[in-house]
């Protein structure tokens, strides 16, 4: 589960998005809950699109999951700089769902990406996540240090990645979970 990025927005096909290559080089069978614009704590109900811990408590899942991957948060840079403490009560209340949930899978924490200049938001919603997976048993990946997303990654919305940007994601969680 995650953001746009996770969910593939603007990718050429979803087989190019940064979840469907690691889960195909890891043998994984994906099933992608993700929906841009959200995060832990940012979520537009009105069009259902939830916060990452309402994703985990309403998606049906199948009765065997080996692996959980959480990631993003740069939706909630906003929310980040009036109530940091919202957002970060809401990343450890997400891993600790998702460790209730799934006792017996893998949960792999991916950290916020930014297509901007790693600032203070990004550095801090990092260490958030870090925080909650080691808390949480789970497996921490970075995509800040360094930064994953390059100026030459960006599609023409200054936002989004390209497939380069999202091999280069895909990269990343491959190199640091293997």
């Amino acid at each position: 589960m995650g953001d746009s990025y996770t969910a593939g927005q603007r990718a050429s096909t979803p087989d190019a998005r940064w979840s469907s290559l690691v889960a195909g080089t890891m043998h994984w069978t994906e099933r992608n809950v993700a929906d841009g614009g959200t995060g832990f704590v940012t979520r537009y109900p009105g069009r259902g699109l939830l916060s990452y811990a309402e994703q985990l408590r309403s998606v049906k899942y199948p009765k065997r999951i080996d692996v959980v991957v959480i990631a993003g948060g740069q939706n909630d840079f906003d929310e980040l700089r009036t109530e940091p403490g919202t957002v970060f009560r809401a990343v450890d209340e997400t891993y600790a769902l998702a460790a209730r949930r799934f006792p017996d899978a893998r949960i792999i924490a991916v950290g916020p990406s930014t297509p901007w200049a790693v600032g203070l938001e990004a550095r801090a919603l990092d260490s958030a996540v870090r925080a909650a997976a080691e808390r949480y048993g789970a497996t921490y990946v970075s995509l800040i240090d360094p930064n994953v997303v390059r100026r030459d990654h960006l599609d023409a919305d200054g936002i989004h990645v390209t497939d380069e940007g999202y091999a280069a994601i895909a990269r990343r969680v491959v190199t640091q979970i293997s």
